[in-house]
């Protein structure tokens, strides 16, 4: 688990470093912080609030939701 959370964290990272001002990506790397926070990675909780800080609720709401689609599809493919 911490693997896939390790995984997550470096999507985010990436994501995030290459946002440029642009809300789609601060989206999409909240999203891969807050699935890396829930697989232990120790600086996704800080990292998702740092660039929360920059968003408005409407796309926190819109990257929990994200994340959370991405949670049921992983767990309908593996059973």
């Amino acid at each position: 688990m911490v693997q896939l959370g390790q995984e997550n964290f470096a999507n985010a990272k990436l994501i995030a470093s290459a946002k440029g001002g642009v809300a789609g990506d601060l989206i999409e790397a909240h999203k891969w912080f807050n699935l890396a926070a829930s697989k232990g990675h120790e600086d996704a909780p800080h990292c998702r609030c740092e660039i929360a800080e920059e968003m408005t609720p409407r796309e926190i709401a819109e990257a929990q939701r994200r994340a959370r689609a991405w949670l049921l599809e992983r767990s309908a493919l593996n059973g």
